[in-house]
């Protein structure tokens, strides 16, 4: 406990400092900048060290972990189509809407599996797709999907119009009062907020968040990958590799607070096999597959490492309020990809078998 609270210290300083040197560029008020610099680089040093040394040092937590076994399993769709493969799922209105990016198309279905439709299909036509990323959102009966042009957006199942933007990056997003909200890693940001706009403008993005810098610019873009997550207040973005998940004030884009993860066992067991490995700067280990929010709790997806003794994926809990919270961990068989949740049940998409599984969701006071 003592060791994250530093983490998070550090990690909020850093920050902060890295905000102040913004400033620097601008000024020329020599004895602050080199004072500022002077501390930025200390605080960099601090929480280099810490995230290095985080897993040799850090003893797992003990939280419940719970063996789950599928409800249901379905491997076809209605017509005795297979699935390709799903990359996104989310839940609305009592549906479960799943992007599939071998198919190019989204399945809608419901929690009993008794109703498929579909929206979207391969092709250059408006509401086709000729490549397609893995995200999607739905907000007020609108989904918009991710693709090589921007996203198409469909309402109520009917393609309706396209938004131009740049921004490609294959991890979730979400949308609030005319606005996206997207991941994006650059060197010195890790996400952007632009308006739902037909007429695209560069100047009307605004960059926010500062990555972890690995002394090497290659390597800080791809390491500093994330999900975004929302709710009412605020978003959330979830570090594929690292142990962090960080909370920004969803109107001033400020950096709230960070949660450390890396003594949850199964993200641990994670950081600990990326060690190992020797990666180009362009590649990293995923320890996070995927992210979602439900009722003020977050689910993290993970899984064994390679090479262990039973192939599985588990889903930790974390609560959101009144701080984060690691609650237990939901752990079943298989290599599972993505995922989605509704007031019941928890919806997985396991890749090697190309099945979607269905797990009786347990209730927050089990």
């Amino acid at each position: 406990m003592m060791k994250k609270k530093v983490f998070c210290s550090i990690l909020l300083a850093w920050r902060m400092l890295h905000n102040k040197m913004q400033y620097c560029n601008f000024t020329s008020n020599f004895d602050y900048c080199y004072n500022m610099k002077n501390r930025y680089i200390t605080v960099y040093i601090l929480m280099f060290v810490f995230i290095v040394s985080c897993t040799d040092l850090k003893k797992p937590v003990n939280i419940k972990e719970y063996y789950c076994e599928p409800d249901t399993t379905i491997r076809l769709y209605s017509d005795s189509s297979f699935f390709g493969h799903l990359s996104c799922m989310q839940y609305f209105n009592d549906k479960i809407y799943a992007l599939d990016t071998k198919r190019k198309d989204i399945a809608v279905f419901n929690e009993a599996f008794d109703s498929i439709s579909f929206i979207g299909k391969q092709g250059h036509g408006p509401g086709e797709f000729s490549s397609i990323y893995p995200p999607l959102y739905i907000h007020n009966d609108t989904l918009d999907v991710m693709e090589r042009r921007g996203f198409s957006r469909f309402y109520k199942g009917r393609y309706i119009d396209l938004i131009r933007l740049p921004v490609k990056e294959g991890g979730r997003f979400a949308y609030r009062s005319g606005k996206y909200y997207l991941p994006h890693s650059m060197p010195a940001s890790i996400f952007v907020v632009a308006p739902a706009v037909m007429d695209f403008n560069p100047d009307s993005l605004i960059y926010g968040g500062s990555p972890v810098n690995f002394n090497d610019k290659i390597r800080t873009v791809h390491s500093n990958h994330r999900h975004l997550l929302i709710d009412e207040k605020y978003f959330y973005l979830i570090s594929y590799n690292l142990p962090i998940i960080e909370k920004y004030d969803i109107n001033t884009l400020e950096l709230v607070s960070s949660f450390n993860i890396s003594d949850i066992p199964v993200i641990q067991q994670n950081l600990e096999y990326a060690q190992k490995l020797s990666l180009p700067p362009n590649a990293y280990y995923n320890s996070v597959r995927d992210g979602y929010i439900f009722e003020d709790i977050l689910y993290l997806l993970s899984g064994t490492p390679p090479g262990a003794d039973e192939n599985n994926s588990s889903i930790v809990r974390i609560s959101l309020y009144p701080e984060m919270k690691a609650l237990d961990v939901l752990t079943f068989k298989g290599n599972h990809t993505t995922f989605c949740v509704s007031p019941n049940y928890i919806f997985t998409f396991c890749d090697p078998c190309e099945c979607i599984t269905r797990l009786k969701k347990l209730k927050s006071d089990e």
